[in-house]
């Protein structure tokens, strides 16, 4: 279980050092760095840079104000960097945007918590590390920390992409919700 130091006045949540996961860099391009920044901020300092392929980077916090930042370490470096950028050693990206219909809903997954939009309100849900199943590596679980029974379960479809049955977008992930006792289907890029 994380053990978790708020650090309020920067808005950012801290992991203990022996909670801390470790990320890999995913979606940058081979001729190219992921970008360490200052502070939570697209505009910040440039504090360092990771290459495209950095694996075992971990992270020491997140940004409590949203879903697209969190604080990472490598070596001697450290700084901030968008989670879209990341992915777990499962290979589940770290964040996610997720819709469904019939019934309306929506999601933000950030690292360690996501946001719940179902019949007019938000709930923030802390997630456990999502989970694989051995070798299948295009399946993650992830429970929400304390609340038996409650889970999201995305998968990356090997044949067809995700459509939400409305519209012609077509998307990477199928998410599969349970919270609040209601079992949802939906798409997430």
């Amino acid at each position: 279980m994380r053990t978790l130091l708020s650090a309020a006045l920067s808005g950012a949540m801290m992991l203990s050092a022996a909670s801390a996961a470790t990320v890999n860099v995913s979606g940058v391009a081979s001729n190219d760095t992921l970008a360490l920044r200052a502070q939570p901020d697209a505009k910040s300092a440039k504090v360092g840079q990771l290459p495209p392929n950095a694996t075992g980077v971990t992270v020491v916090a997140v940004d409590t104000k949203g879903i697209d930042w969190v604080k990472v370490q490598k070596g001697n470096q450290s700084g901030w960097v968008n989670a879209r950028f990341l992915q777990y050693e499962t290979t589940a990206p770290v964040k996610m945007t997720c819709t469904g219909t019939e019934p309306f809903w929506g999601m933000s997954v950030g690292y360690g918590f996501a946001v719940f939009e179902f019949d007019g309100k938000k709930t923030k849900l802390a997630l456990d590390e999502p989970e694989t199943p051995g070798a299948r590596p295009n399946i993650w679980l992830s429970t929400v920390h304390g609340k038996p029974g409650q889970f999201l379960l995305a998968t990356r479809p090997d044949r067809e992409k995700c459509s939400d049955g409305m519209s012609d977008n077509v998307y990477p992930y199928t998410m599969l919700v349970r919270a609040g006792g209601v079992f949802m289907e939906g798409c997430c890029k």
